[in-house]
């Protein structure tokens, strides 16, 4: 065995309030993972930032989407593992060389969603009579169902629901599918991959708004009470706080001594 094994290559990296990106590993590998602990961030005003309980649950969604999709022809980073370390759950998946949509001009844009829409209508052919992904226990709602509602959070599916007689079958939804999640050769304006998959699944056809069409994050467009009307009434939602952070009284007690320690460090 080599005692002195070649130091990987991170092309570059980097952190988020929630996550933090490791691209392009030995050009094979990319890597988004949790924060730890250590490793949340403060504000300017010195308050600390603590990230969604959320994201572990979604990372993990993601792995078994792309496990599902996998058998499909729907351009994807392959997945590569997903495990945890330290506090900190990993994904990794295949690296993907190549641009973002958003960096394209009009005229390639059009090109590129007429692609799309092709792949788009593969999605709408996958059917379930169940919500959700297969192999996965939660459902991850899309932020934009919260604003203005309530704090992002994850559910599970009611055991007494169930599809009534002549109602239209679940598809297959991405639903963050903005231009900045679409991996683009710069050349051929081929796809190459459709990034991102946290909060997709099975759901209505409704569920999937079109927000490639703008560069961009994804922004509410106008149906978020009729996606909440439906979480209501297919899911319950779980505390992932309770499920996620149960040490949350220690958490908090951690997060004063520190922020009176720099107090006493500044009155220096």
């Amino acid at each position: 065995m080599d005692s002195n094994p070649p130091e990987p290559n991170f092309d570059y990296e980097a952190t988020l309030a929630d996550r933090k990106y490791f691209f392009n590993i030995n050009d094979t590998t990319f890597i988004k993972r949790t924060l730890r602990r250590s490793e949340w961030i403060y504000t300017m005003t010195g308050n600390l930032v603590v990230p969604s309980t959320t994201i572990r649950y979604r990372l993990e969604n993601e792995a078994v989407c792309l496990k599902f999709l996998a058998s499909t022809n729907i351009p994807i980073a392959n997945l590569q593992g997903i495990f945890q370390d330290d506090g900190a759950v990993y994904l990794m998946t295949k690296h993907i060389d190549g641009v973002s949509m958003t960096h394209l001009e009009p005229e390639q844009k059009s090109v590129v969603k007429r692609e799309l829409e092709e792949y788009l209508d593969k999605l709408k052919s996958l059917r379930s009579k169940t919500p959700g992904i297969p192999g996965s226990t939660f459902i991850c709602p899309h932020y934009r169902v919260f604003e203005d509602w309530k704090k992002m959070s994850v559910w599970r599916l009611k055991e007494n629901v169930e599809l009534g007689d002549g109602e239209e079958e679940f598809v297959f939804c991405h639903n963050d599918l903005g231009q900045h999640n679409v991996i683009v050769d710069p050349e051929t304006l081929k796809i190459k991959a459709i990034i991102d998959w946290e909060f997709s699944g099975f759901f209505p056809h409704w569920f999937e708004a079109p927000l490639w069409e703008k560069p961009g994050p994804a922004h509410p467009v106008g149906n978020e009470g009729k996606l909440r009307e439906w979480l209501v009434k297919w899911c319950d939602e779980v505390s992932p706080e309770f499920m996620f952070y149960e040490d949350r009284d220690e958490v908090n007690e951690n997060v004063r001594s520190k922020q009176h320690g720099r107090r006493r460090g500044l009155r220096r």
